[in-house]
């Protein structure tokens, strides 16, 4: 196999919090991403994973651990890895109109002219699916949420990126916005070759996107794999309550209960075990991640 386009070596980062106590938001997280793959990065709320993709872009730097980029260090925001933002009325400039945004990189990072530039964004626009003669001069609040996403993923490819990362990219669309922005991301990865780290708390999109997933548990990788496997047999706990948890269209089936997790702070052991049925005494022991079939491994004392 070729050498990885993303490599991410045993990253950890921690905030300080209130009373001198800090969250160890991600921990020793490894992972490898090759040309033409995406990598579906899961957990719920504050399992570090936008913290993740901060590091991997230069937003964030990592405390200890290292990133790289075709085997060239990552410590700074580079116009090879972007990112698609969560957030993507907070991402634009409200003052400015779209075409502007997008023209924005090709001017600072391309050392293109103003004519260059502009035929590039609004060539940008066109591909994304918003015709630059209607949409060019509009600013953000006359767009709906999944036209500003698209927004923001042109304005992304304008530097023309080798890796891009997407923060939640559909978690506040609708359902059938939902499905028109996962399928041009599909597409812009074929047509590029992206590496694409695609960053989300929703398991019913993961197939759509991904061939490999990543599950964060209170930023520790708990479980990782080809996403068929992990999909259909998860061996975490963890992995298999958020499997439990995806809505289905049937309203009869019972919903798991999961207990609430603890207190901010770090977890002695494995990180999951206050919330686990299936804990006991050898939890207390943090478990190694270990493979428990080619190319899946979990961090479970009990997985087998």
């Amino acid at each position: 196999m070729t050498a990885p386009w993303l490599e991410a070596n045993h990253l950890s980062h921690r905030f300080p919090l209130p009373g001198g106590r800090s969250l160890l938001a991600v921990d020793d997280v490894s992972f490898r991403l090759h040309q033409g793959e995406t990598l579906a990065l899961v957990g719920e709320s504050g399992s570090g994973k936008t913290t993740l993709g901060r590091m991997v872009v230069g937003l964030t730097a990592p405390q200890s651990g290292s990133l790289s980029f075709a085997g060239s260090a990552i410590r700074a925001p580079r116009r090879e890895v972007q990112m698609v933002f969560q957030d993507n009325a907070a991402a634009l400039n409200p003052r400015h109109g779209i075409g502007a945004s997008v023209m924005a990189p090709l001017l600072w990072t391309g050392g293109l002219r103003r004519a260059a530039a502009e035929a590039q964004a609004r060539a940008l626009l066109d591909r994304v699916g918003l015709p630059a003669e209607h949409f060019f001069t509009r600013l953000p609040h006359e767009l709906s949420g999944g036209q500003r996403q698209r927004v923001g993923i042109a304005r992304a490819l304008a530097p023309n990126p080798s890796v891009l990362v997407a923060d939640e990219p559909v978690s506040a669309l609708d359902v059938s916005v939902r499905a028109q922005i996962l399928l041009l991301f599909r597409e812009l990865r074929d047509e590029r070759g992206l590496a694409s780290l695609f960053i989300t708390h929703d398991l019913g999109v993961v197939r759509s996107v991904a061939q490999l997933v990543l599950v964060l548990y209170r930023g520790r990788v708990v479980e990782q794999g080809p996403v068929a496997a992990v999909m259909d047999r998860p061996r975490h706990p963890y992995s298999q309550a958020l499997r439990a948890a995806t809505p289905v269209p049937d309203p009869d089936r019972p919903r798991p209960a999961t207990p609430r997790p603890p207190d901010l702070g770090d977890v002695p052991g494995c990180a999951f075990r206050a919330r686990c049925p299936q804990a006991h005494a050898a939890c207390a022991v943090p478990p190694p991640l270990r493979a428990v079939a080619a190319e899946h491994d979990v961090a479970c004392h009990l997985a087998a």
